[in-house]
């Protein structure tokens, strides 16, 4: 992520991170910080599969939710006015209410 929002090529908002391809990929260490930056404010949306990982940086502190959008069913996370919503396939550290 870091090298993403320290990126000055990229010049348009990113609402979506597809981690789907082959063997287990990663994202760790999302932030609140990172989301607003890299969506412009808006939700960012990651989708995967059971393979994948996300780690949330001070998973605690996030508060949770579970919505359905069309045959997807994604774990929403909520801190500081940032939003990520994450395949419920892929293996999170934060805790889901």
């Amino acid at each position: 992520i870091d090298a993403l929002i320290n990126n000055k090529f990229i010049k348009q908002p990113i609402n979506q991170i597809d981690l789907t391809g082959n063997g287990e990929n990663t994202l760790s260490g999302l932030e609140a910080a990172d989301i607003l930056s890299l969506t412009d404010d808006q939700p960012l949306l990651i989708e995967g599969d059971s393979e994948d990982q996300v780690l949330l940086k001070n998973p605690k502190s996030w508060d949770s939710i579970q919505e359905t959008i069309g045959d997807i069913t994604y774990n929403v996370f909520t801190l500081d006015g940032a939003t990520v919503k994450i395949d419920t396939d892929i293996e999170t550290n934060a805790d889901i209410a």
